[in-house]
């Protein structure tokens, strides 16, 4: 289906999708070892992740409205550079505010990947996209099963200055894509991306956010994300509170999780291209949420049980990314970045709440009560996404 220069550009963008997702790790499968090193405590932890969503968040907003008037593939290598540049000056921060400093960096960088690397995919195979776009996140998959695994495998939680080994792995791999990135890209025409001055552009003052749907999907996204960010942050610190295991299979647990997601992933571009993706999303979302409640009873009783839920869970909830983003920009056709915005919009403002309001409750009661009420919005992300399109019917777009 894709001729050699486009399997080129699909490989460096999976590439830099991988080491995104080894990235969004970091600070959850580390979190104990980076408190240890900063003398911080849960809150503080939570506010990395926090102030790295709120830079990303600025930059989705900005990509809403003026997305659809730039490059792509441009500000996909833009946003490598930042993501590049943050994760290697993590990894040398001394100092607690230095690495604010330097997550605000990264998040501003792993915001300009997603949104754009999305639209590109969606605008350069408008006839493809039902096997690319599956696919790029089949490789955002790969990279989060990689990241808690290889994290564990490298850090030694007896020494404590050893948290910066992923991160200087990471921004030293980041520009090593970013140069094959550079010459992937050269001659890619973005065909179903709008003319620049395009007068439905220039006309639609608004944006998306004129109609309900979007804002109803934003409210499906800040569910899905919430629950995300906050796993990523707290599960595996409540595995070592809850069922006393090591830090080691905490963060095994974490990627047992993502192993479920990328089970799903990998043959996903099969059953985008024959099931029906809004019925899928909001069936398979649902169940991921009753099976990750199911896992969280467990974890007391029997870990192996709730490992069990936790692969199954991790595996249903596959389908949310891609899927989204599918279903977004078909509801809003000739505007991929700014549809593609809406992910990010609420990637980010899971990102900037759960993990705080998430630590502070564990600092006064521990991760038990958090974790019911995120896994718990999962189930009213599917809502979301059913009332959202129910709503748009009323709409001339084409709605699934």
């Amino acid at each position: 289906m894709f001729n050699g220069r486009e399997k080129f550009l699909l490989a460096s963008i999976f590439s830099i999708m991988i080491l995104y997702a080894i990235f969004a790790s970091l600070y959850g499968s580390e979190a104990t070892v980076m408190m240890g090193f900063f003398k911080i405590g849960t809150t503080e932890q939570g506010f990395l992740t926090t102030l790295q969503s709120a830079g990303g968040l600025a930059i989705s907003l900005l990509l809403l409205f003026f997305g659809d008037k730039m490059g792509r593939l441009k500000m996909v290598a833009f946003g490598v550079a930042l993501l590049a540049a943050g994760s290697l000056l993590t990894a040398l921060g001394v100092e607690y505010v230095q690495v604010l400093l330097f997550a605000l960096v990264a998040g501003v960088g792993y915001t300009f990947i997603d949104i754009m690397s999305n639209a590109a995919i969606m605008d350069i195979f408008p006839g493809r996209k039902k096997t690319a776009l599956p696919m790029m996140h089949m490789t955002y998959g790969i990279g989060a099963v990689i990241g808690p695994f290889f994290t564990t495998a490298i850090v030694d939680p007896q020494i404590l200055s050893s948290f910066g080994r992923p991160f200087l792995t990471v921004g030293i791999a980041g520009f090593a894509a970013l140069a094959l990135f550079a010459a992937a890209s050269g001659r890619i025409k973005e065909e179903g991306r709008p003319k620049k001055h395009d007068p439905a552009i220039a006309q639609d003052k608004g944006g998306i956010f004129r109609y309900p749907a979007a804002w109803v999907m934003l409210a499906a996204g800040i569910l899905y994300f919430s629950f995300q960010r906050g796993l990523v942050s707290w599960y595996p610190s409540y595995m070592i509170e809850s069922a006393g295991v090591s830090f080691w299979f905490s963060g095994v647990a974490l990627t047992l999780f993502f192993v479920g997601m990328l089970v799903f992933r990998i043959s996903s571009p099969y059953w985008f291209n024959r099931v029906g993706i809004l019925k899928m999303c909001i069936m398979l979302t649902a169940l991921s949420g009753v099976s990750m409640l199911l896992s969280l009873v467990l974890v007391p009783v029997s870990v192996p049980a709730a490992i069990v839920f936790v692969i199954l869970g991790g595996a249903l909830q596959g389908v949310f990314g891609p899927a989204f983003i599918y279903l977004i920009c078909d509801l809003f056709p000739g505007r991929s970045a700014s549809a593609s915005s809406v992910l990010l919009i609420a990637l980010n403002l899971g990102g900037i709440t759960a993990p705080l309001w998430m630590g502070r409750m564990a600092e006064s009661m521990g991760f038990t009560v958090p974790l019911y009420i995120i896994f718990s919005m999962l189930v009213g992300s599917a809502a979301m996404i059913a009332l959202a399109h129910k709503i748009h019917k009323k709409r001339e777009a084409p709605v699934l």
